[in-house]
């Protein structure tokens, strides 16, 4: 059960930041024809999905479920990174 808790837990936080790097304004203006305009998520948006990215972690420690909040964190921390690495690869073979 600890198991699939952290799972769904980090599913939902890793959506959010695949959504909050797609949107990244910064990442947009640096990469050639992604600079449309309305493409980058406003301030707002961003704060929204951090909260959401967030919720998950909160809940295992209000409900005290500390081996999924380890395991939690651990998928969110690698698979931000990877998402990180992914999309400046990507970025950087467009050029």
């Amino acid at each position: 059960m600890i198991m699939w808790l952290s799972l769904i837990s980090a599913l939902i936080s890793c959506l959010c930041i695949v959504s909050m790097a797609n949107g990244d304004p910064k990442r947009l203006r640096n990469v050639r024809g992604l600079a449309r305009e309305g493409a980058e998520h406003t301030p707002q948006t961003r704060r929204r999905l951090t909260s959401i990215a967030i919720v998950p972690g909160a809940l295992l420690i209000l409900f005290a479920q500390w081996s999924a909040l380890l395991l939690w964190l651990g998928i969110v921390l690698t698979s931000g990174w990877l998402i990180s690495l992914l999309l400046a690869a990507r970025n950087h073979a467009s050029h």
